[in-house]
């Protein structure tokens, strides 16, 4: 199967199923998201939440053997409280509905299900986030969509320029694109790319546009992705 689209989002997938998590993963890989992670058992998964490691979905399984994700220590409850999750399970326990209440940016799913089920709820979670998440060197971040004035390429680099500051990290253009579908981004310039949303003014005399008061550069070349 050849992917229409590449997504470079990190998604992890922890469910102690070999084959049901295999499947999954493949079928992911398939439909072109590059960055598939799966973690098999509680004891590895908290280990990669100590090591403060933030993908863009959790697709986390409730139960665990006999254990459930709900008795994890309450410090990985809360990080847990930050993530975009789509819990997983076989079981119609209303309880179970109770607690993953207590997460705000959480879903979930009931074996079994089509994959293009998750494949649109994964989707539309991408589509809809208004946290970019932003690795400075080893630092991370999450930023308001709405705070984002343009992205910048300086080299091998790239520069997110806010409306208090600006993080520096290793991305392309067409990588950013990628990782940022909720930004509805335009390419105004070889080096530059905006929200189409904050455009201001457009200024094709004068080749530049207006992002937040600030000027950016346009180059006539990418004159047609405004109009």
């Amino acid at each position: 199967m050849i992917a229409d689209h590449i997504y470079n989002n990190k998604i992890v997938i922890i469910d102690d199923d070999d084959i049901f998590s295999e499947d999954l993963k493949f079928k992911l890989l398939s439909n072109g998201y590059r960055d598939v992670e799966r973690i098999s058992n509680i004891k590895l998964f908290t280990t990669y939440l100590n090591n403060l490691e933030t993908p863009d979905i959790l697709l986390l399984d409730v139960f665990f053997g006999s254990e459930t994700i709900f008795g994890l220590e309450s410090n990985f409850a809360e990080v847990l409280k930050n993530q975009n999750i789509i819990f997983i399970t076989n079981s119609e326990d209303e309880a179970i509905y109770e607690q993953i209440q207590e997460f705000e940016n959480s879903y979930i799913i009931i074996k079994p299900f089509h994959f293009y089920t998750i494949d649109r709820l994964i989707q539309n979670i991408l589509k809809n986030q208004t946290k970019l998440l932003i690795k400075d060197g080893r630092k991370k971040h999450f930023i308001d969509k709405n705070e984002v004035i343009c992205f910048e390429v300086n080299g091998n680099y790239s520069v997110m320029k806010t409306q208090l500051k600006q993080y520096v990290f290793k991305k392309s253009l067409k990588q950013i694109f990628q990782l940022y579908p909720n930004l509805d981004l335009v390419q105004v310039h070889r080096n530059f790319a905006v929200p189409k949303f904050k455009i201001q003014q457009i200024n094709f005399r004068e080749k530049y546009i207006i992002v937040e008061n600030t000027k950016i550069p346009l180059s006539y070349s990418f004159k047609e992705n405004l109009e």
